[in-house]
């Protein structure tokens, strides 16, 4: 083997080596601004189990296998559509924040955001699409407001002072700046809203509810988030959500029982 005419022959092609670091180089610096890191946010939840009838008469039995139906029952429960329409009623999710912090960085703001889009009450309720509000404010506190929808521009206001109201085929809707609003600094921002009925939906992508080993009375819940306060909030509101419904339950089971006692005793 001629290493030597190896080495030249390579050499020769230098321009090649240097070109590819460079282009390298580039699309890892890119990757870094544009790809954000999501974190595994994980919670567990214990169901509590009946003891009368079925496996639990059974004692170590019931143990040895647990009690998979009740768990899969529970996860239908605490994974439905009504559940993760309360979250998301509860936690405005239904509004995505993305705020520009240079160029190709979008960071995901939550719970704190510069400027805020408010819809007319029972708006939200029937929106069927998803409406997008670029906003740019100056230094002088003067904005540009433009709405899409469909990709088309669904409402526009130029040069104004916040709140302002932004007329639409959907509705009006209100965008005003928030506490969190650096005053005198220039601001861009995108605010995504959607249905309450569609942002249940995409939650319900986004969340995984599972068993949490065979022989447990668990559910785990995961959701894989950019931003580690919106997964926490969010996992901790299905859970809340889940208990009150179960309390609710109780409750008219126990109001069900007293009054066919009452009625027996009468």
């Amino acid at each position: 083997i001629d290493v030597s005419a190896i080495v030249r022959e390579y050499v020769s092609k230098w321009y090649w080596f240097a070109i590819s670091v460079v282009v390298c180089v580039a699309l890892g610096w890119l990757a870094t601004k544009v790809i954000k890191p999501k974190y595994a946010v994980n919670a567990n939840v214990l169901i509590s189990q009946d003891e009368k009838g079925g496996m639990a008469s059974l004692g170590s039995i019931g143990d040895l296998f647990g009690s998979k139906a009740s768990v899969d029952d529970e996860i239908f429960v605490i994974s439905s559509h009504s559940v993760y329409r309360d979250v998301v009623k509860d936690l405005a999710t239904n509004k995505i924040h993305k705020v520009k912090m240079g160029f190709l960085n979008n960071v995901f703001a939550y719970p704190e955001f510069p400027v805020d889009v408010i819809a007319a009450p029972g708006i939200i309720d029937t929106l069927r699409t998803t409406i997008v509000f670029k906003v740019k404010i100056d230094e002088k506190g003067l904005a540009s407001v433009k709405a899409k929808a469909k990709g088309k521009v669904v409402g526009e206001i130029e040069d104004c002072s916040l709140p302002v109201s932004v007329a639409t085929k959907y509705g009006d809707f209100v965008v005003n700046t928030t506490p969190s609003f650096p005053t005198g600094e220039e601001v861009a921002t995108d605010i995504s809203i959607l249905g309450y009925d569609a942002a249940a939906e995409l939650l319900n992508k986004d969340v995984d509810a599972n068993i949490g080993s065979k022989r447990s009375n668990s559910i785990r819940l995961g959701i894989a988030t950019v931003n580690t306060d919106y997964g926490k909030d969010v996992l901790n509101e299905i859970i809340k959500k889940y208990n009150e419904r179960g309390i609710a339950e109780k409750n008219l089971e126990g109001e069900k029982t007293a009054r066919f006692i009452d009625d027996r005793l009468a």
